[in-house]
């Protein structure tokens, strides 16, 4: 979807209520949003991960992952890409307190650069064309879903708790949003 700028789409998945068994054996459902899709995969990481040559990798789903290529769209960076804009989004949209999407791939990114989809916010033009990403009508509205999206420490690899344990230590976060653009800048070109 992001390959095709359905960003409509992508805000309709994001913010829509799924109701979900937390036990497949129950007839309870829970309203949930879209990050209860994501999963610590214990027995990868725990097991399969302490088994094998590969201790050293961050998440052993995660490499699983970005190995699963359908180039010429779907590749490594577009499934990191994707990832990252999942986070960064739901950190944009959901109230401080709700539980965010984690970027487990974000350790995968070839380089520091800045990302393409947020540098290209300098165009009032481009802003126009996200407003339905963040499901907003106005560039004052956008600005301030953005400007809740600043580099947070918390969000990697080592600091997120998935249940009772705790994942390996990456040296750095995953980005967020202002760390590709100054909230100053956004719009501020034609």
């Amino acid at each position: 979807m992001l390959h095709f700028e359905r960003y409509e789409d992508i805000n309709r998945i994001i913010t829509r209520t799924f109701f979900l068994k937390n036990d497949p054996t129950s007839e309870i459902e829970t309203a949930s949003k879209f990050t209860a899709f994501f999963r610590f995969f214990d027995i990868l990481e725990r097991t399969c991960k302490l088994n094998s040559e590969n201790l050293r990798l961050f998440t052993l789903a995660g490499d699983i992952v970005v190995k699963r290529e359908k180039k010429p769209i779907i590749t490594k960076k577009s499934l990191v890409e994707a990832d990252l804009v999942l986070y960064q989004v739901s950190y944009a949209i959901f109230e401080p307190e709700t539980w965010k999407w984690f970027p487990s791939l974000y350790v995968y990114r070839s380089s520091f650069q800045s990302q393409k989809i947020w540098t290209r916010l300098l165009s009032r033009r481009y802003c126009e064309k996200l407003f339905p990403l963040f499901g907003v009508a106005s560039l004052g509205k956008l600005k301030e879903k953005v400007g809740k999206c600043v580099y947070d420490n918390i969000y990697k690899h080592g600091n997120v708790n998935y249940g009772h344990y705790i994942s390996g230590n990456a040296h750095y976060a995953a980005p967020n949003i202002l760390t590709s653009i100054k909230l100053e800048e956004v719009g501020s070109l034609d």
